[in-house]
């Protein structure tokens, strides 16, 4: 009697941990709620979003208006039946604006931050389910972070929101005014403009310090709200100094010297060349597009040591130093046989407009139309001449073009 009554008490004590520890895991269950999928899981303000879950002990149920949010804020403006098997199926949204700073509280130079995409009101226990959304931020990259005024530079764009006509503004600014310019993203967020460092107006740099002299901001904002990161040094374009430099950078009396500026102002006159007090011939001499000029000149006869070579361009002076050293043992002396105008140069007569000569401070010029009046009579080995001809030709090995070449004899 006394064993039946024991068997009867562990049987009573087997069924209340049954259910006790079914209970537990009803309760373990509903309070996990369902898990969310999210496609994709990151993107930028305007990026459409899925939400789907299935759950079976959900069928039938329903979510109410605003119980799917996003950062808090409703997604949903209407009630949403599950299915009969409890799924949420393809419920989409889009990433909405928010202020960068007061609504998420996120430094602007952050490339990104991450939010909380919640399902409430669902299932007997009410527990929301969660997951994580990462906000991105477009990106700006430039071709080139420093230039000439003038110069080319591409800003690329990526992980904008995808195929909106001219969503894109792209604002390249300095101290006084913008430059701004639209673009299209493609299919995958990505655009590529181009634009021409403000050749004339120095209003649009900044001062930046001993690096770099001044520079152009560059950033963009789309019409949803995204905006690529605050601009940094790795988006600001910085506008070199101008420069001079000659090659060679020293060499006997006669030796051809090349001149190449670069960073005056674009489509400019040079205004004054000259080595120490010796103007240097070079007729319309001008800056290109991209304020950049090139042009050769013979070394004339100067004190041996540094003679600096200066242009000007648009008020502009740079200089540098070449060096005059004694003439080769088999260059140029005084009192050396000319070769006469006529004769050196016989073969393209008549293709030749004027040649020009420096030498011992002096220029001298021969115009084949006008024999009397030139005071160049003939040609020295070891010199440089300038040449003027009508077209192309060759004179002995050397093949010139039609305008102005520079010649050692």
């Amino acid at each position: 009697m006394s064993n039946s009554f024991v068997n009867i008490i562990k049987i009573l004590i087997i069924l209340a941990l049954t259910f006790s520890l079914s209970f537990a895991t009803t309760v373990t269950l509903d309070a996990a709620g369902p898990t969310l999928t999210l496609s994709p899981t990151s993107g930028p303000i305007g990026t459409k979003v899925s939400v789907s879950f299935c759950d079976k002990d959900l069928a039938g149920r329903t979510i109410g208006i605003g119980n799917i949010t996003f950062d808090g804020m409703p997604m949903n403006n209407r009630v949403i039946q599950l299915d009969s098997d409890g799924c949420l199926c393809a419920t989409y949204f889009t990433v909405p604006y928010v202020d960068l700073v007061n609504g998420f509280g996120t430094p602007l130079d952050a490339e990104s931050f991450t939010v909380e995409v919640k399902v409430s009101g669902v299932g007997p226990q009410d527990q929301p389910s969660t997951k994580p959304f990462t906000v991105t931020r477009p990106g700006l990259i430039l071709s080139a972070y420093s230039g000439y005024k003038g110069g080319t530079v591409t800003v690329s764009g990526t992980g904008w929101p995808q195929r909106t006509p001219g969503a894109v503004t792209v604002t390249i600014e300095g101290a006084g005014t913008a430059i701004k310019k639209n673009a299209t993203p493609d299919s995958s967020g990505a655009f590529s403009i181009s634009y021409t460092a403000p050749p004339t107006d120095d209003a649009y740099f900044q001062d930046v310090g001993a690096d770099c002299d001044r520079y152009l901001q560059v950033w963009a904002q789309d019409i949803l709200g995204n905006v690529a990161p605050k601009p940094t040094n790795k988006r600001k374009f910085c506008l070199k100094a101008a420069y001079l430099t000659l090659d060679p950078k020293s060499g006997p009396p006669g030796t051809s010297v090349k001149v190449t500026g670069a960073g005056f102002q674009p489509q400019t006159s040079v205004e004054d060349l000259k080595i120490a007090n010796t103007m240097i011939f070079a007729p319309n001499l001008m800056t290109n597009t991209v304020g950049t000029f090139t042009t050769t000149f013979p070394a004339p006869t100067l004190p041996l040591g540094c003679q600096v070579v200066s242009a000007t361009v648009a008020g502009l002076t740079l200089g540098e130093c070449f060096t005059i050293t004694e003439p080769s043992l088999w260059g140029a002396l005084d009192g050396e046989l000319e070769i006469p105008v006529e004769d050196a140069l016989a073969t393209i007569s008549d293709k030749l407009i004027r040649v020009w000569g420096y030498y011992n401070g002096e220029w001298r010029v021969y115009d084949p139309n006008d024999p009397l009046g030139s005071n160049l009579t003939g040609l020295i080995s070891g010199r440089a001449y300038w040449i003027k001809l009508s077209e192309d030709c060759t004179l002995i090995f050397r093949q010139l073009k039609a305008g102005w070449n520079n010649i050692g004899w």
